[in-house]
């Protein structure tokens, strides 16, 4: 498996992948890049809707990242671990 570049892209593509465990590591690496989280969110939101073609499947994932964007912006949950709980579901 070759490392893809460090980027929301890559991250998204781990997530459509299934791939918890990779899509973390690309999240670790992009906070500690000092990637703002949401940036990361916004990129997600953009990628990961613009890909989903069932509608079932877009409506879920659009849910997850309002959920997330609303704990974030509330102060409900840490910025960090509310994207990695996110990227956690939608590796479901």
């Amino acid at each position: 498996k070759t490392k893809e570049s460090v980027n929301a892209f890559g991250l998204a593509r781990a997530i459509e992948r299934k791939q918890p465990d990779y899509a973390l590591n690309i999240l670790a690496d992009l906070f500690n890049e000092g990637e703002k989280p949401e940036r990361i969110l916004g990129a997600l939101r953009y990628q990961l809707v613009k890909r989903s073609f069932n509608p079932q499947d877009k409506l879920k994932k659009i849910e997850l990242l309002l959920e997330t964007d609303v704990n974030v912006k509330t102060g409900k949950m840490k910025p960090n671990f509310a994207l990695e709980s996110l990227v956690v579901k939608l590796c479901r």
